[in-house]
């Protein structure tokens, strides 16, 4: 078992460090931050509408979560070549269902139906 110094006050000089580049600098720590978050934004609803383009091959019926995982991830990689791991095509999934893609019905599965009309 290594012996690890938990010691917080081991490097001092980087103690506060970011909270003096804030204070320092606010409007350009502002703008850098609510510029990285514009472009999250744009790259997710790119993502989105990534997904929208091939939901018209996605079974009609109501699936389980693990299903449409699956049927995603699966379609993705034949149109788009990308291999998701089952991680990476859940985090998506989660995505559109956030945005409203997928629907869950009362029975819990998810609904693709109302998605064919682009």
């Amino acid at each position: 078992m290594k012996n690890y110094n938990n010691d917080k006050n081991r490097r001092p000089h980087f103690s506060g460090f970011w909270r003096k580049i804030w204070a320092e600098k606010r409007p350009q720590m502002q703008a850098h931050l609510d510029s990285l978050n514009a472009r999250k934004i744009l790259k997710a609803d790119e993502r989105v509408k990534q997904v929208k383009a091939i939901a018209h091959l996605l079974p009609n019926e109501p699936m389980s979560a693990t299903r449409l995982r699956d049927q995603v991830a699966e379609n993705w990689n034949d149109v788009y070549g990308e291999d998701f791991t089952s991680k990476q095509a859940w985090c998506l999934v989660r995505l559109c269902i956030k945005r409203g893609l997928f629907v869950r019905g009362q029975d819990g599965l998810y609904s693709t139906s109302d998605l064919q009309t682009h």
